[in-house]
């Protein structure tokens, strides 16, 4: 829930991220960084929760 929170807040204070993933032309390389940088750590943060739920830490 806290990561979910972040992510919620990060793209509220900067919506540039949410535009520039939609975004139809080419992506400048610092916007190609904000974005991947955004999407690897929405993955480290399910990557984490999947592996607490397969501790045992966290269920369904």
């Amino acid at each position: 829930m806290t990561a979910s929170q972040a992510e919620l807040f990060e793209t509220i204070n900067h919506p540039c991220i949410t535009l520039n993933i939609g975004k139809q032309d080419s992506l400048t390389e610092e916007e190609q960084v904000q974005v991947s940088s955004y999407v690897f750590a929405i993955f480290r943060a399910r990557e984490f929760a999947w592996l607490q739920y397969n501790d045992g830490v966290i269920d369904e």
